[in-house]
């Protein structure tokens, strides 16, 4: 009687590990939050932001590719922001680990800044759900 309450045990063990694997991503989509604040860096304080200018916030795994980007045109600076599941764009990539980037722009495109642009980047990785990831734009040229 003992063996069969053992089997059924680590049957219900083995499949809970199974489902815990299969649905790992549709639970990180859950807790996915990050927020933080993004502003202008002091030599780049005074100056005017063009009309329609937009500001990425881009999330990266740890092979570089974008799985995240949360758009805000005509910024306000210091800005607060929060990247939830609804900015995610590949949401099976979500890792455990991130990394954080902002771009500037007037030109709608996101990568390497071009002349011109402001760009900031995290200087560490972050994980899945934290707060006060602050990016500070500076000259990306």
């Amino acid at each position: 009687m003992l063996r069969k309450k053992r089997f059924y045990f680590f049957l219900l063990l083995a499949g809970a590990a199974a489902a815990l694997w299969y649905f790992h991503p549709y639970l990180f989509r859950t807790f996915f939050r990050v927020s933080g604040t993004v502003d202008l860096a002091p030599g780049s304080a005074g100056m005017r932001l063009k009309p329609n200018t937009m500001l990425f916030v881009v999330a990266r795994d740890e092979g570089g590719v974008p799985f995240a980007v949360l758009k805000v045109i005509n910024p306000s600076f210091p800005m607060s922001y929060s990247m939830d599941s609804s900015d995610l764009i590949l949401p099976e990539l979500l890792p455990l680990r991130l990394r954080l980037e902002a771009f500037l722009n007037t030109h709608g495109e996101i990568g390497s800044p071009r002349r011109g642009d402001l760009y900031g980047s995290l200087g560490r990785e972050v994980f899945l759900a934290e707060q006060d990831c602050d990016l500070l734009l500076d000259r990306g040229d």
